[in-house]
Parts: C-alpha cells; sequence; structure tokens
C-alpha cells in the first residue's frame, strides 16, 4: 500500500505529477486525476496503481489519436498503426479504437469512399489501382469491393479513360500503333484494365 504525498500540476499542459511515498510516480491528465479522485493523503494499492496506469495510457492514446484525426481522415488501421509505433498496449488500442467508431470518428466505409473517390478525381485512378490503395490502407477486402463497385459504374470508367486519351492526344491527331499502345499501357497502369479500356478505342479510333 502507497499513500499520494504530493500532487503537482504543470505548467505547460494540463497534466499534473503525482508523487506516491514522496517518490514521482506518474504524469496524469486532469480527466485521470479526477476520474479516479485523486488526493493527497489517499491509499493506493497495486490495483490501483494498475488501473491509474492503463486509464492514464488510454488517455494519452485518445488524444494521440484525435490529433491525427485532425490533420486528416484515416483508416482504423492507421490509426491502429501509429498506436502500435507510439509502444500502446493492444488492449489500449483496441478500446481507443472502439470508442472513435462509437463516436462516429472512425468510419472504414465513409473513409474509404472518400479517398476513393479523391483518387479518382484527382489522379483518374482505375477500378485496379483504387483496389490496391484502400488495401494500403488497411480496409478490408468485402469493404473495398463494395466501395469500389459503387463508384467506378461503367458511365464513369468511360469517362474518366476519354479524358485520358484527351489529354494525351491533345491536337486530336490520328495516331500510329506505337503511340496508342503507349497510351493504353498508360491507361493500364492507372488501373484500368483492357474490357474498360477497349470501348473507348473502338469509338475513338475505329480499331
Amino acid at each position: 500500500m502507497k499513500i499520494v504525498t504530493n500532487i503537482k500540476r504543470n505548467k505547460n499542459n494540463n497534466r499534473v505529477s503525482i508523487f506516491l511515498d514522496e517518490i514521482y510516480f506518474l504524469s496524469v491528465s486532469e480527466y485521470v486525476l479526477n476520474k479516479n479522485n485523486i488526493s493527497i493523503g489517499m491509499k493506493i494499492n497495486d490495483f490501483d496503481i494498475d488501473k491509474i496506469n492503463f486509464e492514464n495510457n488510454l488517455s494519452k492514446a485518445k488524444e494521440c489519436a484525435l490529433n491525427l484525426l485532425a490533420i486528416r481522415a484515416r483508416s482504423s488501421s492507421e490509426i491502429k498503426n501509429k498506436l502500435i509505433k507510439k509502444k500502446f498496449s493492444n488492449e489500449v488500442i483496441f478500446n481507443v479504437i472502439e470508442h472513435l467508431k462509437k463516436n462516429k470518428l472512425l468510419d472504414d466505409y465513409e473513409f474509404a469512399k472518400m479517398f476513393a473517390n479523391h483518387n479518382l478525381k484527382n489522379k483518374k485512378l482505375g477500378p485496379l489501382a483504387a483496389k490496391n490503395e484502400l488495401f494500403k490502407k488497411g480496409i478490408d477486402q468485402s469493404t473495398i469491393e463494395i466501395v469500389v463497385s459503387k463508384i467506378y459504374d461503367n458511365k464513369t470508367k468511360y469517362n474518366i479513360i476519354r479524358e485520358i486519351f484527351e489529354k494525351k492526344n491533345k491536337i486530336n491527331k490520328k495516331m500510329d500503333k506505337k503511340e496508342l499502345n503507349k497510351i493504353i499501357n498508360y491507361i493500364r497502369r492507372k488501373g484500368f484494365n483492357w474490357e474498360d479500356i477497349q470501348p473507348v478505342v473502338v469509338k475513338y479510333f475505329e480499331i
């Protein structure tokens, strides 16, 4: 059993330093301090110490996650990996992820839609590349399939491919096969397959 002998408020942040038996124990947030009713003279056993440590780490991890989300939207996997790098325990990370999901601050489906639409609009990525990029963000396969199938209908794919063709052939000149294949390969690298590309080639180049 230990006794809280001092509580010092830090000048540069909203945290307080707790001393047990005159020895520095831990720096916690005001929230953790108040939640556990920590005060000078309070007796603390090993169970209390473990509980305070856990809640303190949980508070730190939540703050870290919220700071990351304030910069930009992220997937659950991205938040998890960032917290792992910060050396938080699996239990703390699980609780943070669940807290963020419950409060609608983390939603992999909505993130996947936004991210895929951004890549379609700004990078002209096709469905194959879109799936790959979402996979890199740690989105599960079923969500990837649903999101990509909703965004990439035949009309969308046709219009994007046509836009790429027109950009690559601004003067609308008649291309030889070498030039045409160069553009086709470029579009393939963007994540479109031949079945997507062929209708545009047929219409615009009468092949």
